[in-house]
C-alpha cells in the first residue's frame, strides 16, 4: 500500500484505527506491506515524514513491535527509541508515539 499522506498511515498495523498528525510540513510518502500468515499478522513499512500517531495498533491482539531505523528521534511514550528497541503492545493499548521518517515493523 503506497502512503501519500497522513490519512494513509491509519491502518499502519492491520486492524489498527490510529490517528496520525504529520509534524513537519512536505508530501509524507511511503509505503506499508501486511502480510498474515495463519493468525500472525506482520506489517512492515517505511514514510518520509516526521508523525505521531495515537490510538490502538490492534483492537484484539498483542502487537510486537521493533524500530529498524530512522533519520531522528522516535519517541514512545516520550521515552527514546534507538533502532533494534522492541515494545509489546496489548490489545486496545493506546501507545502514543513520535518517529521521525523511520522504517519499521509494528
Amino acid at each position: 500500500m503506497h502512503i501519500n499522506g497522513p490519512e494513509d498511515l491509519r491502518e499502519i498495523t492491520r486492524g489498527s484505527e490510529v490517528e496520525v498528525t504529520q509534524l513537519k510540513p512536505g508530501k509524507l510518502q511511503g509505503s506499508i506491506r501486511h502480510i498474515g500468515i495463519g493468525n500472525l499478522g506482520i506489517s512492515v513499512g517505511q514514510f518520509s515524514s516526521e508523525i505521531r500517531s495515537k490510538g490502538p495498533l490492534h483492537r484484539e491482539n498483542v502487537v510486537l513491535g521493533t524500530h529498524l531505523a530512522s533519520e531522528g528521534r522516535a519517541l514512545h511514550w516520550w521515552e527514546e527509541t534507538r533502532p533494534g528497541d522492541v515494545a509489546i503492545f496489548p490489545p486496545m493499548s493506546t501507545p502514543m508515539r513520535s518517529m521521525a521518517a523511520v522504517r519499521t515493523i509494528w
